[in-house]
Formats: structure tokens, sequence, C-alpha cells
């Protein structure tokens, strides 16, 4: 006969079920596989097997139907409350005894929302050289040393 299970395979099973729940509700949320992985303090492998399950699929799609009409709610009461905000943020621009760090705060806020926001800018440097294997590790040493980051992808061109 065989034998009934003990509590510690229930606990296990319990273990499991609840790791591949997170897993879902983090693939719903739409976090990367490896993101989970590394989070989760488990294999992309056990992600993607969990992420390819008929059971796993069929209850993400539950999970983002929620969301879905969750975000639709959240949208509704938003647009509800536009004017009144608008109202108040307008209140707060206006109040010269108003503390002045919270009125930059707010100004710098509508300003971002109307698409007009700080510039962030990104400088790139492309420089182009013909360099042998040698004269690339000698580089990469160079920069190691330095404490940088060498990031120097070597394409052979035929």
């Amino acid at each position: 006969m065989g034998r009934l299970p003990t509590n510690r395979r229930r606990y296990q099973l319990k273990e499991l079920w609840d790791r591949h729940q997170e897993i879902n509700r983090r693939l719903a949320v739409g976090q990367p596989s490896v993101q989970i992985a590394e989070e989760m303090g488990i294999t992309p492998v056990c992600v993607s097997y969990t992420k390819n399950s008929h059971l796993a699929q069929e209850r993400r799609a539950v999970l983002q139907r929620e969301l879905d009409v969750k975000a639709i709610d959240v949208g509704k009461r938003i647009r509800a409350l536009a004017g009144e905000a608008v109202e108040t943020l307008s209140a707060v621009m206006a109040d010269p005894d108003g503390q002045k760090h919270l009125r930059v705060r707010v100004a710098c806020d509508l300003l971002d929302r109307a698409g007009y926001g700080a510039i962030n800018r990104t400088q790139n440097q492309n420089i182009v050289a013909h360099l042998t294997h040698d004269d690339l590790e000698q580089l990469k040493q160079l920069g190691r040393n330095a404490g940088l980051i060498v990031d120097t992808p070597i394409e052979a061109i035929g």
C-alpha cells in the first residue's frame, strides 16, 4: 500500500504553488523573465517552465483581465478628478504666501505632463580606428586598470 503524503510534502507543494503564483503575477504586470529569476533567486528555466505551462497561461490571462479592468477604473477616477486637480494646482501656483519649493515642484510636474519636461541629454562619441586584436586587449586592460567599464565589441570586417 502507498504512503499518505507527509506535512513536509504538503509544505513543498504549497511553496511551489506560491512561487508559481508570484511568477505569474510578475509576468502579468510585464516584468522580464530574467529579472524575475534574479529577484526570486530561481533559474530562468524555472520561470520559463512556469510561463509556458497551460495552467499558468490561463491564470495569467485572468490576472491580465483583472489588471485591465482596474486600469480602466483608475483612468475613469483620474478623469473625474482632473478638473479639481487643475483648480488645486492653480491655487497653489497663485498663492504668494505658499512655499516656493512646492510651487516649483508643481510647475515642473505640470510642464512634464504637458510634454515640456526637462531635456535629458545623452552624449555618444564614436571613434573609428583600425586596431589589431592585441591593441584592443591592451586598451581594455588599460580601462580595467583605470576602473572604467569598457565595452569594445570586436567585429571582423571582411
